[in-house]
């Protein structure tokens, strides 16, 4: 699994490629937890959510709520 290495990330579904939904909810998850505990800024791409980069604990919470209720 590759993960957040620059400076800033953009977390985006639609770079993601042919996998199910599920496994990109997992991919995008772990990357949130990656790059905040790396400290390197990040955005979060859905179909039905974006947000701008940022980082710190709301931001991180905002993402994986949005991550969490994906479909529901």
């Amino acid at each position: 699994m590759e993960t957040p290495r620059e400076e800033a990330c953009e977390l985006n579904w639609y770079l993601m490629g042919g996998r199910d939904t599920e496994e990109k909810l997992s991919i995008l998850t772990a990357w949130v937890l990656i790059a905040e505990r790396r400290q390197i800024p990040y955005s979060l791409e859905l179909p039905t959510d974006a947000l701008p980069a940022g980082l710190g604990d709301d931001h991180r919470d905002t993402c994986l709520k949005i991550l969490a209720l994906y479909g529901k």
